[in-house]
């Protein structure tokens, strides 16, 4: 397809060659950097050179934020909902007077 293109990117010492939108390439350059980051991170900080334990603490970790995020975004969608609520009562008294 036009829209898309094929990229290349570098984690843990691994090419992978990747078909992607045009406007995503961006985020998947980032996305790589950041695991190679994580990577380096763990490794340093745990003394881990094992590949496969340094990826799985990336993809644990990824997730555990993943889920922090969705419970923050649940919890906001909740306040927006009752706050207009509380805004479609105030206009329903308005009207009803």
């Amino acid at each position: 397809m036009q829209n898309e293109t094929q990229v290349k990117v570098k984690i843990a010492d691994r090419e992978y060659s990747l078909k992607t939108p045009i406007d995503e390439q961006e985020r998947i350059y980032n996305a790589s950097r950041i695991v190679n980051e994580k990577i380096k991170t763990f490794r340093e900080k745990f003394g881990i050179n094992n590949e496969q334990d340094l990826l799985a603490m990336v993809v644990f970790e990824c997730v555990v934020l993943q889920i922090v995020e969705d419970e923050k975004q649940k919890q906001l969608e909740k306040v927006v909902s009752e706050r207009i609520s509380s805004v479609s009562a105030l206009l329903q008294n308005i009207y009803q007077v």
